[in-house]
C-alpha cells in the first residue's frame, strides 16, 4: 500500500459539503439529496476510501463548528494533501475572502507546503451564471492583487443539480487526480479503456425508465453475455443502474441520467482532450471503493 492521501472539506453550515461527499464518494442520488434536507454535520465525518492502490481519507468538517476549526483546533488540517473550502453562491464576497485567508493562514502556520487548496462556489444552479462569473472574478482579482499567496487557490462552479451534475463530477475526477503523482496513479490498460468505453456506450444507449434484460443488452450492444454481467456490476457499483430482481432486469438510475445529459452535451462538442478527461474522471470512480473501518 503507498502513502496514504487526505482530503478536508470545510466552509460554511449549510452550502453542501455533505452533499457532495454523497453524490460523489458515496454514490448516492443527486435527485434525493436535493428534494430531502440533510441533517447538520455534527464534529468531523470522516471516510477512508481505496484509490491507485493508496488509502485516501475524506475529512468533512461541521459548518457551525468553524470557530473551532479555524482557531482552536486547526491540528484538523495535519498531515492534508487537500483542502476543498466550499461556499454557498450566495455567501457574501467578503465572508468568503475572509474564510479563504484564514485557511491560508492555517496552511503557512501548519508548514503544509504540498497541499492544495481548492474553492467550490457551490449551488450554481440558484442563481444566473453572469453573477456567477462576476463573483468568482472578483475572488480572483482579490487574490492576485492584493494577497500574495492567492495564486495557491483554484476556484470551481459546482452543483449537484440536474444541468451541473457532469461537470462537477468531472471536477472531483481531476481533483482526485491531482492528489497523485504520474506514478501514482494507476495507468489505465487497453482492457480498461474498452470496458468504460462500452459502459458509456451502453449509458448513451439506454432509455430512461426502460428496464433491460441481460439477453437484451447482450443483443443491442452485441455483447456476450459475460460481458453483460461485468458491466452491469461496474455500473451498479457507481450506482448508474438499479435492478429489478423479479424481472431479472436493469435500468439507469437518476443519478446516472443526471450524468447522462451533461456527457452528451459534452460529446456534442469534444475534442480528443475532452473524451480523454470524461474517461479519466469515469476510470477514478470505478476504482474509488469505500473501506469498512
Amino acid at each position: 500500500m503507498k502513502e496514504s492521501k487526505k482530503m478536508v472539506l470545510v466552509g460554511p453550515a449549510g452550502v453542501g459539503k455533505t452533499s457532495i461527499c454523497k453524490s460523489f464518494f458515496e454514490m448516492g442520488n443527486p435527485k434525493t439529496l436535493l428534494d430531502d434536507s440533510l441533517e447538520p454535520t455534527r464534529g468531523i465525518n470522516s471516510s477512508l476510501y481505496s484509490l491507485f492502490n493508496s488509502h485516501f481519507g475524506v475529512f468533512d468538517l461541521a459548518g457551525q463548528e468553524n470557530d473551532l476549526w479555524l482557531s482552536t483546533n486547526q491540528d484538523v488540517f495535519n498531515n492534508s494533501n487537500l483542502i476543498i473550502c466550499i461556499f454557498d453562491v450566495m455567501n457574501s464576497l467578503e465572508s468568503i475572502i475572509s474564510f479563504l485567508i484564514k485557511i491560508l493562514q492555517i496552511k503557512k502556520r501548519l508548514h503544509l507546503s504540498e497541499c492544495k487548496i481548492i474553492s467550490f462556489i457551490h449551488k450554481i444552479d440558484l442563481v444566473e451564471p453572469s453573477y456567477v462569473f462576476h463573483k468568482i472574478k472578483a475572488i480572483d482579482d482579490f487574490f492576485k492583487s492584493q494577497y500574495h499567496r492567492g495564486q495557491e487557490i483554484d476556484i470551481y462552479k459546482t452543483s449537484i443539480a440536474e444541468e451541473f451534475f457532469f461537470s462537477t463530477c468531472s471536477i472531483l475526477g481531476e481533483i482526485l487526480n491531482l492528489l497523485f503523482n504520474q506514478e501514482e496513479r494507476a495507468q489505465i490498460g487497453e482492457k480498461e479503456l474498452a470496458n468504460i468505453k462500452n459502459e458509456i456506450k451502453m449509458l448513451l444507449k439506454m432509455e430512461k425508465e426502460v428496464y433491460y434484460d441481460k439477453e437484451i443488452l447482450s443483443h443491442k450492444f452485441d455483447f456476450k453475455i459475460d460481458d453483460v454481467n461485468s458491466h452491469i456490476d461496474r455500473l451498479l457499483q457507481i450506482n448508474f443502474v438499479q435492478s429489478n430482481e423479479t424481472l431479472n432486469s436493469f435500468k439507469l438510475t437518476e443519478r446516472s441520467y443526471y450524468f447522462k445529459i451533461g456527457l452528451e452535451k459534452e460529446l456534442s462538442n469534444a475534442i480528443n482532450d475532452d473524451l480523454e478527461r470524461n474517461i479519466e474522471s469515469f476510470h477514478i470512480f470505478l476504482s474509488l471503493n469505500k473501506i469498512i473501518v
